[in-house]
């Protein structure tokens, strides 16, 4: 058994589910659509920006949290920006949970507290 083939199957695998096709056929329709495009970029931007800020565990302006905040209200309001985002959540929440699963089955564990002292 060769690993890397059984990855490949996994990988096609997904491409299979529903919630990727839907993802996939979301994403074209979105691409053909610049207002749509843009607003998704801009609030993708905007997350990050936050994210970035935060992880760095600087503060953020609270003009930038109610700025990404009514972005997604607008796209709360589009039907294909909207639905784009649940399916790349759902897409995201399966390959977390692949991630769990395939952690969990090799416990890779390290005496940490060994190397702290």
């Amino acid at each position: 058994m060769n690993i890397y083939d059984k990855a490949y199957e996994l990988a096609k695998s997904l491409k299979e589910l529903p919630e990727y096709k839907e993802y996939q056929r979301l994403a074209e329709i979105i691409k053909k659509d610049s207002n749509t495009l843009e607003i998704l970029l801009d609030f993708r931007k905007k997350n990050y920006e936050i994210q970035k800020m935060q992880l760095a565990g600087k503060t953020v302006d609270p003009k930038k949290i109610e700025e990404g905040k009514k972005l997604y209200e607008i796209i709360k309001l589009n039907k294909y920006a909207n639905d784009f985002l649940a399916m790349e959540y759902r897409l995201g929440k399966i390959i977390l949970d692949l991630q769990r699963i395939l952690g969990e089955s090799i416990k890779m564990e390290f005496p940490v507290e060994d190397i702290t002292h």
